[in-house]
């Protein structure tokens, strides 16, 4: 069934503008009417039969509508503007794609559909989370290496550092004041507009073409985002942004916080270094996970991938199993500065295949 859609706004550039964009990309999901004139409108529809009605204040009273099963709201050009007259406002120039989940979700709290649980980040939108159980293996070099060898490959990438002590600033520059820290403050504020917010505070690297937050100037602003609403509300918001990859980069706890993160996950990679205790770790974990997922009904361990890093044939062992499945690996690097083994690791295209 497609939801039937009405707007009604005098401007007539607008509303022809935003109809263009709305058939062209969801006509399948609405059955659209635009009008700038309300007699016409009235002559043209009968309200009783719209799924969905959505009007300028100036143009149309909603308090006359009578019928209970129509979800509506009003326009506004403000994004600071959440409602009108007891009414939900709808900002006029936001994404047409943030417009129509907008509408869609309208609807669906109007006629109580009921919303099926994701078990997935997205159809569209790759979410790779990179994380190790040893210090040292190097997992922030690999994770930025990805991210960066993605965007060469034409790739909308962000590179998203949820670390306690960030590094992303290691490789990733901009001349945008605004940190992670911003971000945090907006969630924690729960902005109406957090789509908005995010576009204002990331940034796009010039040199690799990743998009990127600074990072947080003080510990305090990381701690405070580690819980399962506010995560929800960040991944939610990033997951409308059209992204090819996001790639998370976190450390390992396995709090509720990080679960939901793996839940969502597309991929979930580790990255081992093949010493021994690296190694011990790892291992304690896949023999772990087949409980943890049968208690929680979680599928973790189809999503793990291993990267093997920093590798030599006199001083590292691979792990050897059925279920570990290694997508990588990389030999030791020649230079010991961050930034030049980023280089090196995209140079030679460890990561290109996966």
């Amino acid at each position: 069934m497609r939801i039937k859609l009405a707007l009604l706004d005098n401007d007539e550039r607008y509303i022809n503008k935003i109809a263009t964009a709305l058939n062209s990309k969801y006509s399948q999901s609405l059955e659209l009417y635009v009008f700038s004139d309300k007699d016409i409108m009235e002559k043209t529809i009968d309200l009783n039969n719209i799924n969905v009605f959505v009007t300028d204040p100036q143009l149309f009273d909603l308090d006359t509508i009578t019928a209970k099963n129509i979800a509506t709201a009003y326009l506004t050009d403000s994004v600071d503007i959440v409602s009108i007259k007891g009414h939900t406002a709808v900002h006029k120039f936001q994404k047409i794609e943030n417009i129509y989940n907008c509408m869609k979700r309208m609807y669906e709290e109007v006629y109580e559909v009921e919303v099926q649980k994701e078990t997935s980040f997205s159809k569209s939108t790759q979410l790779v989370v990179y994380t190790s159980f040893s210090g040292g293996t190097g997992t922030s070099i690999v994770a930025m290496s990805d991210a960066i060898t993605k965007a060469k490959m034409n790739k909308k990438v962000l590179y998203l550092n949820l670390e306690y002590f960030d590094s992303t600033n290691l490789c990733f520059h901009s001349d945008n004041k605004t940190t992670f820290g911003d971000v945090v403050y907006a969630i924690k504020k729960k902005s109406k507009n957090l789509e908005t917010k995010l576009e204002t505070f990331m940034n796009k690297d010039n040199d690799f073409n990743v998009y990127f937050f600074n990072q947080a100037n003080v510990l305090l602003d990381k701690l405070e985002l580690f819980n399962i609403e506010d995560l929800t509300m960040l991944f939610d918001t990033l997951k409308n942004m059209n992204f090819d990859y996001i790639v998370v980069d976190k450390n390992i706890s396995f709090s509720e916080d990080e679960q939901y993160i793996f839940s969502i996950a597309s991929k979930i990679r580790f990255v081992v270094d093949g010493t021994e205790i690296s190694n011990q770790k790892f291992l304690r974990l896949m023999n772990s996970l087949p409980l943890i997922d049968e208690r929680n009904k979680t599928d973790y361990c189809s999503k793990i991938e291993v990267i093997y890093n920093k590798m030599s044939t006199s001083s590292n062992n691979r792990i050897s199993g059925d279920n570990i499945k290694i997508v990588a690996s990389i030999n030791k690097y020649r230079t010991n500065k961050d930034i030049d083994i980023v280089y090196e690791i995209v140079k030679r295209q460890y990561l290109a295949n996966i």
